[in-house]
């Protein structure tokens, strides 16, 4: 995780996160690891005019009353947002071959 003011004196936070979770097959059942890896790019805004004025870029995220960012909070959503909507182990590692998923 980065920290920074760009050419428009903006703060600017960068960062990436890497983590393996693990995950429930929503085909078998069984539990498998995945890898997740995200980027982020904030740039902190006190309202919403703030984050309307952003560039594309940036990404806003509000600091609190006391001008702070929750930057636990911050990764952590980024890494739920990264996670597979519907997670599957890989075709060859999936204990439910392909002829099992044919529905009548």
């Amino acid at each position: 995780m980065s920290f920074a003011i760009d050419n428009q004196r903006l703060a600017v936070l960068n960062g990436d996160a890497k983590v393996t979770v693990t995950l429930e097959c929503q085909r078998c059942g069984k539990p498998f690891t995945h890898q997740v890896y995200t980027t982020y790019c904030f740039s902190p805004v006190r309202s919403d005019e703030q984050a309307e004025a952003l560039p594309e870029a940036y990404e806003p995220i509000e600091v609190n009353e006391f001008g702070e960012i929750d930057l636990l909070a911050m990764v952590e959503d980024e890494i739920i947002l990264a996670l597979p909507v519907v997670p599957v182990h890989d075709s060859e590692h999936c204990e439910v071959s392909e002829a099992d998923m044919v529905f009548w």
